[in-house]
C-alpha cells in the first residue's frame, strides 16, 4: 500500500493511467514482451504462467473480415477451447456516413448539389421560404455556393449544422410545401 501511495504522490497521471490499464486488461506483466507489444501472429502460440504449476496455452487462430462498422472477430484457442473477441479495427476508415439522402421526386426535400462543407445557415426551422430564397452556403475548394429554395413553403427540418461535411445528394432541409405550389406542377 505504501508503494502505491508513493507512486501516486510522485507520478499521479502515470499511476492513474496504470490503474485504468490494469482495470481494463488485468495483470499483463506475465506476458512475453513481444506478445505484449506486437500481439500474436496467426498460428503463433504462447504460454502464460498464472502461478506455480499453472500455465495457459494461448494460440491465435484467425480474424474475420471487418463488418461495415470496422469490427473484427478474433479467434483464439485457450487450453484447447475456442474463445472469440470482438475488436474495433482502428486501422480502418469506416466509410458509411449514415446520412439521409434527398428524394429527388419529393419537392419537399432539398439535397446538396455538390460535396463540401456547410458554411452559413440563413434560415431556421419554421421559417417561411419562397422560390429562389437563399437558405445556406456550401463551400468546396475555396468556392462558396448559395443553396436556394426551389419551393414556396415552410422549413420543416434542417439536417445539417455549420461546419458539417456533406456529399452530393445529402439531405440538407425538408419543407412543408404550400398547397398551391404543388397543384401548379
Amino acid at each position: 500500500m505504501e508503494q502505491k501511495a508513493i507512486s501516486y504522490a510522485l507520478y499521479p497521471k502515470v499511476y492513474e493511467d496504470y490503474c485504468d490499464h490494469f482495470e481494463m486488461y488485468n495483470d499483463v506483466t506475465r506476458l512475453e514482451s513481444h506478445v505484449y507489444f506486437y500481439g500474436l501472429r496467426k498460428g503463433e502460440e504462447t504460454y502464460l504462467t498464472l502461478g506455480e504449476g499453472k500455465q495457459v496455452l494461448i494460440k491465435y487462430v484467425e480474424e474475420s473480415d471487418p463488418d461495415p462498422n470496422g469490427v473484427r472477430i478474433l479467434s483464439f484457442l485457450v487450453n484447447g477451447s475456442v474463445r472469440t473477441v470482438r475488436i474495433q479495427d482502428k486501422n480502418l476508415e469506416v466509410k458509411s456516413d449514415n446520412k439521409l439522402k434527398a428524394d429527388k421526386s419529393n419537392p419537399g426535400h432539398l439535397g446538396s448539389s455538390i460535396p463540401g462543407t456547410v458554411g452559413k445557415i440563413l434560415v431556421k426551422e419554421g421559417d417561411t421560404v419562397t422560390v429562389n430564397m437563399p437558405l445556406m452556403t456550401v463551400e468546396a475548394m475555396k468556392m462558396e455556393t448559395t443553396v436556394v429554395s426551389k419551393v414556396n413553403g415552410k422549413v420543416d427540418k434542417i439536417y445539417v449544422s455549420a461546419g458539417d461535411s456533406v456529399n452530393q445528394d445529402d439531405l440538407l432541409i425538408s419543407f412543408v410545401v404550400d398547397e398551391e405550389d404543388t397543384e401548379d406542377k
